[in-house]
């Protein structure tokens, strides 16, 4: 387990960072608070996931629809590494 004065001090980076993304296919922080001890994001409603997408589909997406997704996703990639930040969470 992390320190809690780390732990504090990352998720007030986290807030800061979010706040000054403005991207379509990057989900927005709406407000951040701390309530007894915890930590918490307010965050926009995602629509789905694109494992949902694909399951739904119950086959492989067509040839669009991949470099639409592949599209949006490095989008989104190139706005935060315009930003200063590489994202350390990709599947």
């Amino acid at each position: 387990f992390k320190p809690r004065d780390q732990t504090e001090m990352e998720w007030r980076k986290e807030i800061a960072f979010l706040r000054n993304l403005n991207h379509p296919n990057i989900i927005r922080l709406y407000d951040a608070f701390e309530f007894k001890g915890l930590f918490y994001f307010i965050l926009e409603e995602a629509e789905g996931s694109l494992r949902h997408l694909i399951e739904q589909k119950k086959r492989k997406l067509d040839d669009k629809q991949i470099v639409d997704v592949a599209g949006q996703i490095l989008s989104a990639l190139y706005h935060i590494h315009c930003n200063g930040v590489i994202h350390r969470d990709l599947q």
